[in-house]
């Protein structure tokens, strides 16, 4: 990846620059590298055909290009127009030129020795005759021979049922020893568009954005992690509030032409990756990246700054047998990101077992049971509850609701055990709080809210606690504890004021789950929420008993298997996308963009993918920086609105883990909610079931949905009024067309 490209790199460069100076010359005379030339087929033969597509390759470089024979569009593995590149320079057109990027370290048998380092398969294999290619079944195999680092990474190109798929056979990777390869980008360059196209980049960072091509960003780079930061890597402090990238897809979108790829093999192990073109750069381009080992540090006597030492440490290889992307072409009229999000979500009915199951629609209300804080006593500090609201307050809340003409509520109640909303030990059974009423008011309440229609969802986690257990902790590379920490706002540093929470090993998952399950069964519970599972994906590196994180979403899907089949209904927050096909609801689906400054328009991606599949929620309103503006989202997607609510004044949350729920106290929102769901009842009515066909934005800050149902509404978010179709749209208002 171009940021992370390093001065060790750049002295690489210059000493093997008389091996490949060719290669570099200057852009002013046309050259032709790998047998590409500016007639894009010199060399090539056809060594692949399906109905739609045929796959060409240069036997000798394995440089391919693949023509989609739908759309009359050709899709070069690298640009084949670099001849005519008068941007890019140096270095830069060396990693430009490559199929794959090798990153790796440098370790003599005990310590790593300096930072991490690149080998690009052009420079770096090809131009040393490193490259050996032969005809396979539907395409070839191109073995990539890195000399310098005494590795062989071998990948596969072939056609596979009507697409392209390229694959990274981990299995057969050869490496020395004393060179530690970390990462891998594959096939970084493929469909890239230059410096004089139009067209955009997608990537699913949080709720999903498009970038521009050549928008002269000066941090032109962007790497998102799959599935959310890894845990049991050490991370000091968190420079910004960021997304997750909760589905393995990208692409880049022309003017009558999109290449997507889905990660379908390893996506837990994966990173998505773009560049867009700027002064330095000529090309615009979005891949994805092999995580082939986890790295790791950790700082030595740091209590000294004189002899402080940072020591870095990586895992053994992931056991993933392959690492696959499958490519799909759209062209005309389907060349558009709600396109690919349909491509999307039909690969995710055939292959990973999506269904209609959107639940009927309700508002939602998250209510806070109990919290802990610390007590004193005789000046010895102990840990305490505090009841925020109590059982029979949570029949009090959904009353005043009600009478305030919310008919369809729906209630998720946090802190409802007896640890409150963070857990001490680890939960595998049911344990009423006994500061919210006990168990006889707990079944009071739940009976009630039943005979009343309101649907009653246990928020649960089974991944963090707090007392030490070697066994069941998640370890680091370093041997120590895997944390989750809170991070101060204001400095993005740990937060050493609330607990740092371990991570159950998912070597725990089965165990756990089935002491819960016979738990749920015998209190007779049948919704419940599994918040922290559905959404962080770590690894466990125990060296005597380790699990990897590409095998996390397996881990998941059987506990989540576990208790759809015992009849209890599951639902989760922020979710990964292979937790969803198990799933009644989704809180707080994702609705904002991690706001690098490259991305130039975030989209709901996810929504469109999963509207009408599944019910979700926005963001809860009082953690959003504008609530009208996240009620606006709501009717932009077709998503429910979601609450905090607590019975008690808020000024009991002070010092809380809880302490950033604003303005939960239900009395001081249940207005507002009420107008709210007032203005959108019949909206949400009508749509909540069907499949989002068509989103765009008709003029600045104006958006258009439109829905299966031949439904539509357009959304307002100027602070003027506009005028659609003959109807006055207010400001920050929306209208139904029809």
């Amino acid at each position: 990846m171009l940021k992370r490209i390093t001065a060790g790199i750049i002295t690489l460069a210059i000493l093997l620059v008389s091996n490949f100076i060719s290669a570099l010359a200057t852009v002013d005379e046309p050259q032709s590298i790998g047998n590409i030339s500016n007639d894009g087929d010199q060399g090539y033969i056809k060594v692949a055909q399906s109905e739609n597509l045929e796959l060409y390759a240069d036997m000798e470089s394995g440089y391919f290009y693949i023509d989609d024979l739908t759309g009359n569009n050709r899709w070069y593995s690298v640009p084949n127009d670099m001849a005519d590149d008068k941007i890019t320079k140096g270095i830069t057109k060396m990693l430009i030129n490559s199929q794959i990027r090798v990153h790796y370290l440098v370790s003599d048998g005990r310590t790593i020795i300096g930072n991490e380092k690149i080998e690009a398969s052009s420079a770096d294999s090809l131009f040393k005759g490193g490259v050996s290619v032969k005809k396979i079944e539907n395409g070839i195999r191109v073995e990539y021979t890195f000399p310098s680092i005494k590795s062989t990474i071998p990948v596969e190109y072939v056609l596979v049922d009507g697409n392209f798929e390229a694959s990274i056979i981990t299995k057969d990777i050869e490496e020395n020893s004393e060179f530690l390869i970390t990462n891998i980008e594959l096939l970084p360059m493929f469909g890239a568009g230059n410096w004089l196209e139009n067209g955009t980049l997608f990537v699913p960072d949080g709720c999903g954005a498009l970038i521009e091509f050549n928008n002269g960003a000066i941090y032109n780079t962007y790497e998102g992690k799959v599935y959310g930061e890894e845990f049991s890597v050490r991370k000091d402090s968190e420079k910004t509030r960021t997304e997750s990238v909760r589905m393995p897809v990208f692409a880049t979108l022309k003017e009558n032409a999109t290449l997507m790829g889905v990660i379908t093999s390893g996506d837990a192990a994966a990173s998505v990756i773009a560049t867009v073109g700027n002064d330095r750069v000529g090309y615009n381009f979005v891949s994805s990246q092999l995580t082939y080992k986890a790295v790791a540090y950790d700082t030595m006597l740091s209590n000294n700054a004189a002899t402080e030492q940072t020591i870095y440490r990586t895992s053994k290889k992931y056991s993933l047998p392959k690492f696959t992307v499958r490519y799909y072409t759209l062209s005309g009229e389907r060349s558009n990101y709600v396109s690919v999000a349909e491509k999307y979500r039909e690969y995710l009915v055939e292959e990973k077992g999506l269904k209609a199951n959107a639940d009927k629609y309700q508002f939602n209300v998250d209510i806070y049971g109990a919290v802990e804080t610390k007590g004193n006593f005789l000046g010895f500090s102990y840990r305490k509850t505090e009841a925020l609201t109590n059982y029979r307050s949570v029949e009090k809340i959904i009353s005043a609701l009600k009478e305030k003409g919310i008919d369809s509520v729906g209630v998720r109640l946090i802190g409802w055990s007896k640890d409150g909303t963070v857990n001490y030990s680890q939960f595998n059974d049911i344990k009423y709080s006994s500061k919210l009423g006990g168990k006889k008011e707990f079944i009071t309440m739940a009976k009630n809210l039943k005979q009343d229609n309101t649907n009653l969802v246990l928020d649960t986690d089974i991944i963090g606690f707090r007392k030490p257990s070697r066994k069941a902790e998640a370890k680091t590379l370093f041997k120590k504890t895997s944390y989750m920490y809170t991070y101060m706002r204001s400095v993005y540093s740990i937060d050493l004021r609330y607990p740092a929470i371990r991570l159950l090993t998912p070597n725990r998952f089965e165990k756990n789950t089935n002491k819960l399950l016979k738990s749920c069964v015998a209190n007779g519970i049948t919704n419940i929420s599994l918040s922290t599972l559905t959404n962080l994906t770590y690894s466990d590196f125990n060296p005597k008993n380790d699990f990897q994180r590409c095998y996390f979403p397996e881990a998941t899907v059987e506990v989540l298997k576990s208790f759809t089949n015992n009849g209890i209904n599951v639902s989760g927050e922020e979710s990964n996308v292979y937790a969803v096909p198990y799933l009644n609801r989704i809180y707080s689906s994702p609705t904002q963009t991690s706001a690098y400054k490259l991305f130039d328009k975030e989209i709901p991606f996810y929504q469109i993918v999963l509207h009408g599949f599944v019910s979700m929620t926005v963001e809860p309103s009082q953690e959003y920086y504008n609530t009208n503006v996240n009620f606006l989202k709501a009717v932009e997607t077709g998503s429910e609105l979601l609450f905090n609510g607590i019975y008690e004044e808020a000024d009991i949350l002070a010092g809380t883990v809880e302490s950033d729920i604003y303005s939960s106290t239900y009395s001081y929102w249940k207005d507002k909610a009420a107008v709210y769901y007032s203005k959108y009842k019949s909206l949400l009515e009508k749509v909540y079931d069907s499949v989002i066909t068509a989103h765009e934005e008709i003029d600045e800050n104006v958006v258009k949905t439109t829905y299966s149902n031949g439904c539509s509404v357009v959304v307002n978010y100027n602070p003027n009024s506009v005028k659609v179709d003959g109807i006055d749209i207010y400001p920050y208002s929306f209208a139904q067309l029809n």
